[in-house]
């Protein structure tokens, strides 16, 4: 699930405004419906982009779902390999929660996650 949908992001790509806002829109509805689904999954994985701030709207609503739906999730900060990011600053944010950092690119990080995902999973079995 996209963690902000914001036209100027879409205007940068070469979109007129009228194309980024309809582009805006529809990624709107597309996180609309995946927080839907959220109910179908055994454990979720929040994805948040840790070269930006953590304190973002979407990112509330989607942990707020998963804790209304008694869903275990996991908060992974991606691009810890990136120098501007801060994976120290979301496991600040969300430390009440299970935080995982990764590299998707890199690699890094992913065996913990796989590990912390099988024991929440476990546990929901």
């Amino acid at each position: 699930v996209a963690t902000s949908v914001n036209p100027k992001d879409f205007i940068k790509f070469g979109l007129s405004p009228n194309e980024a806002l309809q582009r805006a829109k529809e990624a709107t509805r597309g996180i609309v419906e995946a927080i839907k689904y959220l109910e179908n999954v055994d454990v979720a994985l929040v994805v948040v982009d840790a070269t930006k701030h953590p304190f973002d709207q979407v990112n509330f609503t989607i942990i707020g779902n998963l804790e209304a739906q008694n869903k275990p999730f996991i908060i992974v900060p991606n691009k810890v390999d990136l120098p501007d990011s801060d994976a120290g600053l979301v496991k600040e944010a969300f430390s009440d929660y299970h935080v995982s950092p990764i590299s998707a690119l890199q690699g890094e990080g992913i065996y913990d996650l796989y590990n912390m995902i099988a024991s929440l999973a476990r546990k929901v079995r």
